[in-house]
């Protein structure tokens, strides 16, 4: 798969938000960059660490750019945490009080740039759209689905930073990896699997690939197949949802199953009846769909954790079934392994 070049066509400007307790100046320099980048960003203004990381969790922000010295959270705390909440979000610090120590401790805190007071607004809008090119920097995708995109992230191991925006107005989704493995994600205030799930569930998205990743630690274990399912049912929840029936596990089976299936594992015998429930046949022709667009075969069987007080099992096939079973039971007696 060929990646496109970085175009700007019919998208929303990233965003910059601007912090410093100076209010006549966060105004007057908000202006000029407004004037400098002309429609290209959309320039954000907050006078305190506190509403600058509010904005953080709640609106994708591209880069940060923070005064050092302010009353309450100084520049210095509001890089940290900002590191916590958008870790690929650059930060720009500017200072009246710079030295080459002060600049090396900045930097080696994260920091892409540290700029001296006073400073000329054209040398911060150079340094904008530098930081802004590194976003698209491994291309821009458009109109394609996160699961089939990331597959090909997986196959050629790549170390990246995706951001995914699906729908005009939703939040951006951000996914980090490394060497190919998905090892965390961000959407909102949904962090790691829980985010991932979230954000491998949408239909179609804008893809913007950065050829880094700031993220070390690994906050997801599961590998990207496993989500992609676990995603898959998301996405069949809701469009349950929106046609206004209760979704999969809910309000009564339709029927039975035919008695004495050939091939059901014998620990089901405790559980009660199978079920051929309409809905849950979907689901398993989705998953074997799924399964075999990914080269891994059709569904043979799944066992599906809903958080609930039973869990329950779902057998592939022309005619799939649905058991509830309890908790605790061993999933090897319920899905056979096979060999070889």
């Amino acid at each position: 798969m060929s990646l496109s070049p970085p175009t700007g066509a019919g998208e929303a400007g990233p965003a910059i938000l601007l912090v410093d307790d100076d209010r006549e100046m966060l105004s007057d320099l908000g202006a000029l960059l407004r004037s400098r980048l002309g429609g290209a960003c959309d320039v954000r203004v907050a006078a305190e660490g506190e509403t600058a990381l509010g904005l953080l969790a709640t609106a994708p922000v591209a880069v940060l750019v923070t005064d050092l010295k302010m009353p309450g959270m100084d520049g210095w705390e509001l890089q940290q945490r900002a590191a916590e909440v958008c870790p690929d979000v650059p930060v720009i610090v500017i200072t009246g009080y710079a030295t080459p120590e002060t600049e090396g401790v900045l930097r080696g805190r994260g920091a892409a740039a540290v700029l001296a007071k006073p400073f000329l607004v054209g040398e911060l809008a150079r340094l904008l759209r530098e930081l802004l090119g590194r976003e698209t920097e491994g291309g821009v995708v458009r109109g394609i689905s996160p699961p089939l995109f990331l597959q090909v992230v997986e196959m050629e191991q790549k170390t990246c930073t995706v951001r995914l925006d699906g729908r005009p107005g939703a939040l951006r989704g951000v996914l980090f990896f490394r060497e190919g493995t998905l090892i965390d994600a961000r959407l909102g205030s949904l962090r790691g699997e829980a985010a991932a799930r979230e954000i491998l569930s949408w239909g179609q998205a804008v893809l913007k690939i950065e050829n880094a990743c700031a993220v070390r630690e690994r906050a997801i274990r599961r590998d990207l197949h496993g989500l992609m399912i676990d995603a898959a049912c998301r996405r069949d929840e809701r469009e349950a949802e929106g046609e206004g029936g209760a979704g999969p596990g809910g309000g009564e089976p339709q029927a039975e199953a035919p008695a004495g299936d050939a091939g059901l594992p014998a620990a089901l015998a405790e559980t009660g009846p199978l079920r051929c429930d309409p809905r849950w046949a979907e689901r398993a022709r989705r998953l074997s769909r799924l399964g075999e667009r990914l080269g891994l075969g059709g569904l043979i069987g799944a066992f599906l954790d809903r958080g609930e007080e039973r869990d329950f099992l779902l057998g592939g096939g022309a005619e799939p079934w649905v058991a509830e079973i309890p908790k605790g039971t061993p999933r090897d007696t319920l899905l056979p392994v096979p060999e070889g």
